[in-house]
């Protein structure tokens, strides 16, 4: 039995309103769980759970303030940046979630060890049930459209570097709102559920396919998974297996700051022009044989880079694609009314690839271009891979058992296995024969660099509690 503070999302509150992200459906329904989108962009994946705020100033590694994801029991891996800015809930098929618990105090999360410093959310996917057959099919439609964006003046116009300067003979008519697009979340999921007293088995398959609000910027996912639960040797012995395959990438996530963000350009760009010009965000170039961004008026202002949004959202590209496996397995025996030990196991492996492309004539300090390089950049690429793989096992013996009417005993003591491994190998450099052809081939062999990561950690426990109760007030732990 869990005591301390505890809040939770039933199946019915997360189906009223569907979202392509289980993040999502968490933001405003448990008081102190803060959810943020850091990417402003759609399908979910860049969003940042925090539970009762940062405990740490230090924002790095185990203090970045992410909870401790926990899946029908089992901690599951959960590195964003190993993940191409994905976190774990982002993976999960909201429609086959039962229900989502979450552990706000030390108390709590104290039953996880101190991987739950920054809380904990207990997620229980769905089982098939007994005596019954069902076939559920979901779809829907989610469009967007910006509500509040700065207010601009159209009096004061400029040729230079500033949104603003002289004041206009005609009023400006470039109006930022045409920038955007309208965006869409599409989900579509069926779920097949059916079971006997001895046997249930539940089936899922969802789709989401989402467009954000600035211009070439996409993600999507599919889901597909199985559960399957059992009961033999006279029900006294449990199985449950299930396995899980994901895959989901996004293009050109925006975060927030100067750097490779469309909306910098757009709001700073000086408001004598018109965007219909600025739209055409290329124009050839018979000398080079290429197409140059356009840029009619100046890309730095002050401190900012104001390259034209549309190439920004276009020809600066930033790609993340991944594949996931999840497998599980527990088996529990009942040796008693009051006494059982059980055993899990799960695998969670994760294989990822992210690219980054700067089209030829983007900003020479974004694409790290210096003048003794040569007159003209040719683009920039870079791919990494990367490969996370974790496997936990854990046994268990617990007991449950009331002495009369005034006493109770609740204690369990076990071990658990847990084996992270993750690598990754990375390239980029210049593009040197070839403007925008991106390929390793093609990069530059004297400027270019190449990186590899490896780590791997393992962690072997011994734990055991007890709770003695007496009369259902009074407890000593």
């Amino acid at each position: 039995e869990q005591v301390g503070a505890i809040g939770s999302v039933k199946a019915e509150d997360l189906q009223k309103v569907p979202s392509p992200s289980l993040e999502n459906l968490l933001q405003g329904r448990i008081a102190g769980v803060d959810v943020t989108n850091l990417s402003g962009s759609p399908g979910g994946g860049g969003s940042k759970v925090t539970i009762r705020g940062f405990s740490s100033l230090n924002q790095q590694g185990a203090n970045d303030g992410t909870p401790l994801y926990v899946v029908d029991g089992v901690p599951v891996a959960n590195d964003p940046q190993n993940m191409g800015g994905i976190n774990a809930l982002a993976g999960l098929d909201p429609s086959s979630i039962e229900s989502v618990q979450v552990l706000k105090d030390a108390a709590s999360a104290s039953l996880y060890g101190s991987r739950a410093g920054n809380g904990v959310i207990l997620i229980n996917t769905k089982k098939g049930k007994e005596g019954k057959t069902e076939v559920s099919i979901s779809s829907s439609i989610e469009v967007m459209t910006p509500i509040m964006l700065p207010e601009f003046q159209n009096t004061y116009g400029s040729i230079g570097d500033k949104s603003w300067g002289p004041k206009l003979a005609t009023p400006s008519t470039f109006e930022p709102r045409k920038f955007f697009n309208t965006g869409t979340n599409m989900m579509n999921s069926v779920t097949f559920s059916t079971g006997n007293a001895q046997n249930q088995t539940f089936v899922s398959a969802a789709q989401t396919e989402a467009e954000g609000l600035i211009p070439n910027n996409a993600y999507y996912r599919y889901n597909v998974g199985v559960r399957n639960t059992a009961k033999f040797a006279k029900d006294k012995l449990h199985l449950d297996v299930s396995g899980n395959f994901i895959r989901q990438g996004n293009r050109n996530m925006i975060a927030g700051g100067g750097y490779f963000n469309p909306l910098v350009g757009l709001y700073l760009m000086p408001r004598s022009l018109d965007y219909r010009d600025v739209e055409a965000y290329e124009r050839y170039n018979p000398a080079r044989g290429i197409y140059e961004k356009y840029q009619p008026y100046s890309e730095q202002a002050d401190s900012y880079f104001s390259e034209n949004p549309y190439w920004v959202a276009n020809r600066e590209l930033f790609l993340n694609n991944k594949k996931r496996y999840m497998m599980s397995a527990s088996l529990k025996y009942e040796i008693l009314s009051w006494l059982n030990i059980s055993g899990r196991v799960r695998l969670d492996n994760d294989y990822g690839t992210k690219e980054e492309k700067l089209y030829a004539s983007t900003t020479n300090f974004l694409v790290g271009w210096k003048p003794e390089f040569g007159p003209h950049d040719k683009g920039y690429y870079s791919i990494g891979n990367s490969k996370d793989e974790q496997t936990y096992a854990d046994i268990m013996l617990n007991m449950n058992k009331n002495f009369g009417e005034d006493f109770s005993l609740t204690a369990n003591l076990g071990s658990s296995y847990n084996d992270r491994y993750s690598t990754s190998l990375s390239a980029g450099g210049y593009l040197f024969r070839l403007p925008n052809l991106f390929s390793a081939a093609n990069f530059d062999p004297q400027i270019g660099g190449s990186g590899q990561g490896y780590s791997r950690a393992k962690n072997v426990a011994v734990f055991g509690s007890a709770e003695l109760g007496y009369k259902g007030m009074l407890y000593l732990s």
